[in-house]
């Protein structure tokens, strides 16, 4: 009886210690080559080495980041390949997203945008961010799907949420490209909203009047927004390495100095309503069709 408890203790042991181990071992060696291909440096026997420890391995992340030191670092595409398409069945997320850029850029292998857009859309749906960006761009101008504004700006806004910096630019420039924006209430929706080409919205409606001003697009529209939503101007230009663009802040037609570069501006409803004196017994609708009309 001894014999046989102790025989069991050694069998989960060898069974449950080993694979925690081993999992141990391979997180250290994706590690390491994630830190060779952002720049540290190894030697071709180093290199080598990871190589052959990735390899046997055989599980999805380290046969990408074995495929990735073939194709950046050995610049061996023809090995890398198969080994990115085996991590990429298996369902490796960053396998998956490189085998779809080398797809639609046509790099070491024939171009597909199709098949890139499908390896996206796989790995976009895990929550990967720079799929998400990847697969909004490919919405946006039709690469191996149908072309469609608003499953791009879906994407675009999932990335952008995991602040994916790409993504919020992109998300930015796909709902507003112009001059400028205007952000109104109900009551300024008949001021310069509405001369940029907004409604007009009735005085009781709480929430605010999104316009861009001088759309450089045939596809912007203006957005009126619910009352408790909180409007985001983003002044950064992830291609200018995310620095603040300059701009000018207006209120109520008087310009705002900051002491220091904004990045980001909120706007939303205030706290307390401004209650207004009508004089006469006209509505809002009747003065509007005399003033406007």
């Amino acid at each position: 009886m001894i014999r046989r408890i102790q025989t069991l203790i050694c069998a989960l042991l060898l069974f449950g210690v080993a694979p925690a181990a081993q999992a141990q071992d391979v997180s250290s060696l994706t590690a390491r080559a994630a830190a060779i291909l952002e720049g540290a440096s190894a030697n071709s026997n180093e290199v080598q080495t990871l190589l052959a420890a990735l390899t046997q391995a055989r599980e999805p992340e380290a046969d990408c980041m074995a495929a990735l030191l073939l194709r950046d670092i050995r610049r061996d595409t023809a090995q890398a390949l198969p080994l990115l398409l085996r991590a990429a069945q298996n369902g490796s997320p960053r396998a998956q997203w490189e085998l779809g850029n080398m797809l639609l850029e046509g790099k070491g292998t024939a171009q597909n945008s199709r098949q890139a857009a499908e390896w996206y859309r796989r790995t976009a749906v895990q929550g990967f961010a720079p799929a998400q960006y990847n697969l909004g761009i490919c919405c946006e101008r039709g690469l191996g799907l149908r072309a469609s504004l608003p499953e791009a700006a879906v994407w675009y806004e999932r990335a952008a949420d995991q602040d994916y910096p790409e993504a919020q630019y992109s998300l930015g420039n796909l709902l507003m490209r112009g001059d400028g924006v205007v952000v109104a209430t109900a009551t300024g929706s008949t001021g310069y909203a509405l001369s940029a080409g907004g409604p007009l919205v009735s005085p009781g409606y709480d929430g605010l009047v999104v316009v861009p001003i001088a759309p450089h697009t045939l596809r912007s529209r203006s957005i009126v927004t619910n009352g408790s939503d909180v409007v985001e101007v983003s002044l950064l230009c992830p291609s200018e390495g995310s620095y603040p663009r300059e701009a000018t802040l207006f209120v109520d037609g008087e310009p705002i100095e900051f002491p220091a570069p904004v990045r980001h501006i909120y706007v939303r409803r205030g706290d307390e309503p401004t209650i207004l004196l009508r004089y006469q017994r006209e509505g809002f609708y009747e003065h509007v069709s005399k003033t406007f009309f």
